[in-house]
């Protein structure tokens, strides 16, 4: 046993770490109706971490990018958060101006698919 989960427990065997899930036997037969949640890729994308307003935005769309590069600034509870390029690559869309309120996880920057 080393950890709890929502469901079960974290147990490693001979090196190999599993992910137990303990349910009741009606739990278990209503399980298969779950639909699996889909993952949105955000690799190539630019979220806002939080709600709050876009200070500067340092790029334009057909800007090449190093990763880490920075391409926004976001001000959220007095504070400035610098947001960074996740990946190397082309600026595809920056749907952000200076001066605009976003929500949380709202999509900021696009980068073209490589």
């Amino acid at each position: 046993y080393l950890d709890p989960l929502p469901l079960g427990f974290r147990v490693q065997f001979m090196g190999t770490k599993f992910d137990i899930d303990v349910l009741l036997p009606r739990h278990r037969e209503l399980l298969r109706f779950m639909k699996e949640k889909e993952h949105l890729d955000t690799s190539k994308l630019v979220l806002s971490p939080m709600p709050g307003t876009i200070v500067s935005v340092a790029i334009a769309p057909g800007d090449v990018v190093a990763e880490g590069a920075e391409v926004a600034v976001v001000e959220a509870m007095k504070m400035q958060n610098v947001l960074r390029a996740p990946r190397a690559g082309t600026i595809k869309a920056v749907h952000v101006q200076p001066g605009a309120t976003v929500g949380g996880d709202d999509i900021l920057i696009e980068l073209e698919d490589e």
